[in-house]
């Protein structure tokens, strides 16, 4: 440990780490920054990059310091908040929002307060991938919520901050993935599924319709039922 650090002693980490984090916050000097609207009622913030062939549709909305690249379409309504960057030829569906705050919460158990975790990870998202209608990616608390290349999320989706999917992944609808989950290449993972926070899903991983998933998993199985049991695939 270096001699310039300092060590807190604390019985919850967690509702300390949110205490000091605003306090932080609250101590940084607010910039008055601006918006433009855009002929079809889009609004775009500062600090916003837009690559060529990229589409915006009416009443999308982009926070500051967002990086979008090329070949990318938002579609009505889309909402992109802060601290996100897209990779190209990748879709943003009707009034999803990408980068909003992750539901973080510890209660103070002398006053019973409730204080929320600042998520100021933002969101990085790969190359050609596809995120339905009123779907929801959260932003990451320190580092980003990641979407690798060619990951496909149906509507009605929910993933939640800290969350790290790889590439050529299935996400189908109404499907929630709770925080710091990372799910391996290659996984499909069905219609209705509940997935635990902090756990990791391997490669190669086929996830029946409905499934609540608790533990972590090997590469290569299917898991099915509520909770889920891992069976081999073939």
């Amino acid at each position: 440990m270096s001699e310039n650090n300092e060590c807190l002693l604390v019985e919850n980490p967690r509702l300390e780490y949110a205490v000091i984090l605003n306090y932080i916050l609250s101590k940084r000097p607010k910039k008055d920054r601006h918006y433009k609207e855009l002929k079809n009622r889009a609004i775009i913030g500062e600090n916003v990059n837009i690559g060529k062939g990229t589409t915006i549709e009416p009443f999308v909305f982009i926070n500051h310091d967002v990086r979008i690249s090329d070949n990318c379409i938002l579609k009505a309504g889309a909402r992109i908040c802060s601290n996100v960057l897209i990779g190209n030829y990748t879709i943003i569906g009707q009034n999803s929002v990408i980068g909003g705050p992750g539901f973080g919460i510890e209660k103070d158990i002398i006053n019973g307060t409730l204080i929320r975790i600042p998520q100021i990870g933002g969101v990085v998202i790969g190359n050609n991938v596809e995120i339905d209608a009123l779907s929801t990616i959260d932003s990451g608390t320190i580092e980003p919520t990641i979407i690798e290349d060619n990951v496909m999320i149906d509507n009605h989706v929910h993933i939640s901050h800290n969350v790290h999917i790889k590439e050529n992944c299935i996400i189908t609808a109404c499907s929630e993935i709770s925080g710091s989950v990372c799910i391996g290449e290659n996984t499909w993972i069905g219609p209705n599924c509940s997935i635990i926070n902090g756990i990791t899903i391997g490669k190669n991983v086929l996830i029946g319709m409905g499934a609540v998933v608790r533990k972590s998993t090997r590469d290569n199985v299917i898991l099915a039922g509520k909770p889920a049991k891992q069976y081999p695939k073939g």
